[in-house]
């Protein structure tokens, strides 16, 4: 995250473009990371959580939600 920032400030001394449509350019390309990420990492808890048996194999739960005891 600190290079895609500093490489964002780079960009806009280097290219003279605005601040704002910098950040716009960050946003669009650091979404779909964040989006992949948090898709990838519930469908790992949810994986793990069959596996041990805590829950059945149609229930999904977010990765910050635990399953009832």
């Amino acid at each position: 995250m600190l290079a895609a920032v500093s490489f964002l400030f780079w960009y806009n001394q280097s290219h003279g473009d605005s601040l704002q449509r910098t950040m716009i350019y960050f946003l669009l390309g650091t979404l779909p990371i964040v989006v992949a990420w948090s898709i990838a990492e519930t469908m790992a808890w949810n994986h793990d959580l069959r596996r041990k048996g805590l829950i059945s194999k149609g229930t999904i739960f977010a990765v910050r939600q635990l399953p009832p005891e």
